[in-house]
């Protein structure tokens, strides 16, 4: 089995879920950092500038991570690949004059 992205992104929310209800202090720990800047059990406190340059890094990643995720791309199906691949043939015959050589042979058989 391939291990994907999202079977990661799944693990750790289901780990994090776990974690918060066998100790719910771990939630109103996070709550303190990121609300008031605080790290529980030291005398640190974040400055409210690098939380909010954090908010605005996280906001960006996570709108580039739903921008590249393949539900908000539209799979190519075999009948857009076929229309794609004639009207790529269609450009190149009328460009250049190509046709492809089997095409050619047929093309003189029946006029024989």
């Amino acid at each position: 089995m391939e291990v994907r992205r999202h079977h990661i992104i799944i693990a750790a929310i289901v780990l994090a879920g776990i974690a918060i209800m066998v100790q719910p202090s771990l939630l109103s720990s996070l709550f303190i950092i990121i609300f008031m800047g605080i790290i529980p059990g030291t005398s640190i406190v974040i400055p409210a500038w690098l939380t909010l340059l954090g908010f605005i890094i996280l906001a960006v990643l996570a709108v580039r991570w739903l921008l590249d995720s393949p539900a908000y791309r539209p799979v190519p199906t075999s009948r857009d690949r076929a229309r794609r691949q004639t009207a790529r043939r269609r450009v190149l015959r009328h460009t250049t004059g190509y046709t492809h050589p089997v095409r050619k042979a047929l093309k003189r058989a029946i006029k024989a």
